[in-house]
């Protein structure tokens, strides 16, 4: 029980296995499942998104979206697969049975919850040519959300915090040195501009007087529609190195309409 009680919130990366429709905790919280179905992924992303995207989900529509995330596959080296789940999930004491981990089931009890996805997609497709020289793989963070469903019992704190720095640590773990997520343009821009300044130095909120975020992102392109962010990170030792591929340039240009398409479906009010 001490486990539970150190700290509120229980965190972990799920890694996809597309063969098997699951997720595979790859590290996190002990008393987190082990494994998760990627309908039950999709149900707490559905569920979540009501309040963080407003997204009604109407006709199952953004489910079945979600799906097709979390299913994509790579057939080509173009190709820009979901290939892990970040989660950070708050859940009441009494729901704890003394068993060894929570049930899939008890995870749609939470108090609060933190989701994000994590991409592999080539870097100058995915931005549209943006970013200058960067005809290469890249993790990119997506569908950041997050959802207090009893704030009387989280308080001040945050599910945000314990997503990014796991995503950033699954990527340091799998050789990656950079980390990208891209924000929508909004009209009025204020919207915009806070999440800039959460992703970036941090948002001095009032009414929580607190700062937000301060992920130490930075603007390193931008186009009529998005502004696209990077953080460097430190390599793990011993971490795996992925090689670089060439790129035909007459490839990218039949592939440009296809990442536009991609990055629509992936950009979501974070």
């Amino acid at each position: 029980m001490a486990a539970i009680d150190e700290d509120p919130y229980l965190s972990g990366v799920y890694e996809l296995n597309k063969e098997e429709n699951f997720g595979y905790k790859v590290f996190g919280d002990s008393l987190l499942p082990t494994v998760i179905p990627f309908v039950s992924l999709a149900n707490l992303m559905v569920k979540a998104q009501k309040k963080c995207f407003k997204d009604k989900n109407r006709g199952g529509s953004n489910k079945k979206r979600i799906m097709r995330v979390l299913q994509s596959t790579r057939t080509d080296k173009y190709d820009s697969p979901t290939i892990a789940v970040s989660i950070s999930i708050h859940l009441d004491i009494d729901l704890y049975d003394g068993n060894d981990k929570y049930t899939v089931e008890q995870l749609f009890s939470y108090n609060d919850i933190g989701l994000l996805t994590i991409q592999l997609a080539n870097i100058h497709l995915m931005s549209d040519g943006a970013i200058p020289d960067s005809d290469r793989d890249g993790y990119w963070i997506h569908e950041v959300c997050k959802d207090t469903q009893d704030p009387t019992k989280v308080g001040l704190n945050s599910p945000t915090p314990n997503i990014m720095r796991l995503a950033e640590q699954y990527i340091k773990e799998n050789g990656g040195t950079q980390s990208y997520l891209l924000v929508e343009k909004k009209d009025p821009p204020k919207s915009t501009n806070i999440l800039l300044r959460i992703y970036g130095e941090g948002y001095e909120s009032k009414s929580k007087n607190m700062i937000i975020g301060k992920y130490k992102y930075q603007i390193v392109a931008e186009d009529d529609s998005y502004y696209y962010m990077k953080k460097e990170l430190n390599r793990l030792s011993g971490g795996k190195r992925r090689t670089k591929r060439r790129r035909k340039k007459r490839s990218m240009k039949r592939q440009s309409r296809k990442y536009r398409k991609q990055r629509k479906q992936y950009s979501r009010k974070k």
